[in-house]
């Protein structure tokens, strides 16, 4: 999950990185909207994992009040 993120950001910034150096504005552009999109993608999961966790330690409070 990590790792896939890190790589991802790293091709994103050499694709933004590549269009400054060689002038290509769209290469540069596309660098940036995946950035964003990219980022944007990382807070759903990383929403979606809290939930999931939070879920699950309601149902083990759950259980622990019912075994009471």
């Amino acid at each position: 999950h990590t790792a896939y993120r890190r790589q991802r950001q790293m091709c994103i910034r050499d694709r933004e990185l590549e269009g400054k150096l060689t002038g290509d504005k769209v290469r540069e552009a596309e660098g940036k909207a995946q950035g964003v999109v990219g980022k944007a993608k990382d807070a759903v999961a990383d929403v979606k994992d809290g939930v999931k966790e939070a879920v699950k330690d309601y149902k083990e409070d759950s259980k622990k009040e019912i075994d009471k």
